[in-house]
């Protein structure tokens, strides 16, 4: 009986002495797969932000910049460390509560709990392969919106457009008489540059952010009591022929002229 029992401790021990080197195992190849993928990952996120960047398919608000958020990646990279430690240590959880000795026997014959966990195995196969599939058709169906909004019209033709700005000196040009006649000068000289078809002014190209400031957009017939309901609109100033040369297309109405001016 001392043999037998010293023997069978030996097994156990040899057992416990195999379970312990598995988890390790398992767990340092757990480890260096999340690290992989991890840094695939970010390395695939940072050139897709270069290639974002330098392509500009859509027109970004001003002051805002396409760059990796740091705690979204970091809450990526927990979770993608965590579900591999997860999926990989669980194996060595399951077989830790089972008799090795009597799973290897079992192992042959084709018992219905092997069977079983070769079914679970297969199910979390799935699971995981749809879980990656969601993330990748979201990632592309992104990808494809933005490909689109850059092939999307702006409403005018930005074709064989040049565009300058000039600022006058406020001393010589205080009146306002004397700001409109440089203006109206300097449109007829560009217009009569050879190759020219068209030049007109305005304080902002579209598709951008309002320059000229906020003006009240009132109703008439209102009472004065509703002035408190007026809606403020974006004002750019535009002088004539703007629509025209930029090929804007006309709904209704009339193009701007030279007489629309303060006081028509």
């Amino acid at each position: 009986r001392m043999a037998e029992r010293q023997r069978e401790f030996a097994v156990r021990a040899a057992l416990g002495c195999g379970r312990s080197r598995f988890t390790r195992q398992m767990l340092v190849e757990s480890l260096l797969l999340s690290a992989i993928g991890t840094a695939v990952g970010v390395l695939l996120a940072s050139a897709a932000v270069r290639w974002f960047r330098a392509a500009s398919p859509i027109e970004v608000t001003a002051g805002a910049d396409v760059t990796i958020n740091l705690p979204v990646l970091l809450f990526t990279m927990a979770v993608a460390i965590g579900a591999t430690l997860v999926f990989g240590l669980l194996p060595t959880f399951s077989t830790a509560r089972t008799d090795l000795a009597e799973q290897l026997k079992a192992s042959g014959r084709g018992t219905v709990s092997g069977a079983l966990r070769r079914r679970m195995a297969g199910v979390m196969i799935a699971v995981e392969m749809g879980l990656s599939f969601v993330l990748l058709t979201g990632a592309g169906l992104l990808l494809r919106s933005a490909l689109r909004m850059g092939s999307e019209p702006l409403g005018f033709d930005p074709n064989h457009l040049l565009r300058t700005s000039a600022t006058l000196p406020q001393p010589k040009y205080r009146d306002p008489a004397a700001r409109v006649q440089f203006f109206d000068s300097l449109l007829e000289r560009l217009n009569g540059i050879a190759g020219v078809t068209g030049a007109a002014l305005t304080s902002t190209m579209p598709p951008y952010a309002v320059n000229g400031g906020l003006e009240p957009l009132e109703v008439r017939g209102r009472p004065a009591a509703a002035s408190q309901q007026r809606h403020d609109v974006g004002v750019n100033p535009a002088g004539p022929r703007f629509f025209e040369v930029l090929h804007v297309r006309l709904y209704r109405g009339r193009w701007f002229n030279a007489g629309d001016r303060t006081g028509s």
